[in-house]
């Protein structure tokens, strides 16, 4: 399930406007505050898009009738259900999570490579990282990155843009999705490596790598800063 269809769930069944925010802070995953008029603003753990409907029956009826026992039932269905497994450790600084972007849904395109290239069976968080003002940009840049710890992928909200095909964003993500499935391979004398040869036989076998490579060297200089340019000062 994605941002805005969970969104969409919770306004076909609850009888308040319910305003939906996602973050990975595991030690309050269901938080709760006045909204606008007779709504109400949402907090909730990243892993309730995975959510049974037995866990989304219980979350829309604390939101109708949001008393402390029945949020009880909520958080402790979420955490029988194994969605409590991922996300940040306790203690660590939030991620607000922002799938959903102008013209590409992260969770949306994840969910479909997971399915296609991964069985179905990786659990990660992906999020648009935050976005930077162009002077602010170096003369390289990096589109995605993964966090071991928290497992969330980031991507950069720069490719969230009319003229960025999908295969490209797709071979960013599916880059930091590999991440995800092997983890991290100590080799010998305690050399840590996460690009291993089996890494890069998968990306490279991946339909479109080749094609995203090539789109990406002809397109990169739309995304760094311009080099300066040195006028000469007038006599």
């Amino acid at each position: 399930m994605r941002g805005d269809q969970l969104q969409r769930y919770l306004k076909k069944n609850v009888t308040r406007r319910v305003s939906l925010t996602l973050d990975d802070d595991r030690r309050d995953v269901v938080k709760t505050q006045p909204g606008e008029a007779d709504g109400i603003g949402l907090t909730l753990h990243g892993s309730f898009l995975d959510a049974p409907h037995r866990v989304l029956r219980a979350l829309v009826r604390f939101l109708r009738r949001p008393e402390p026992h029945l949020r009880r039932r909520v958080v402790r269905l979420f955490h029988q259900s194994g969605l409590s497994r991922d996300g940040a450790p306790t203690g660590s600084r939030r991620i607000v999570l922002r799938h959903q972007g102008r013209y590409f849904d992260l969770k949306q395109v994840f969910d479909d490579l997971n399915q296609r290239h991964f069985g179905g069976e990786l659990r990660a968080f992906v999020t648009w990282g935050r976005r930077t003002k162009a002077r602010n940009r170096g003369r390289s840049i990096h589109f995605g990155s993964y966090n071991w710890d928290r497992r969330v992928i980031r991507i950069h909200p720069e490719l969230d843009r009319g003229f960025v095909p999908r295969y490209f964003l797709e071979s960013v993500l599916f880059h930091e999705m590999l991440h995800v499935q092997f983890g991290v391979v100590e080799g010998k004398g305690g050399r840590r490596s996460t690009h291993t040869a089996e890494f890069r036989r998968r990306e490279q076998a991946w339909p479109h790598y080749e094609r995203a490579k090539a789109w990406e060297r002809a397109n990169l200089h739309r995304f760094l800063r311009p080099p300066t340019v040195l006028r000469r000062a007038s006599s």
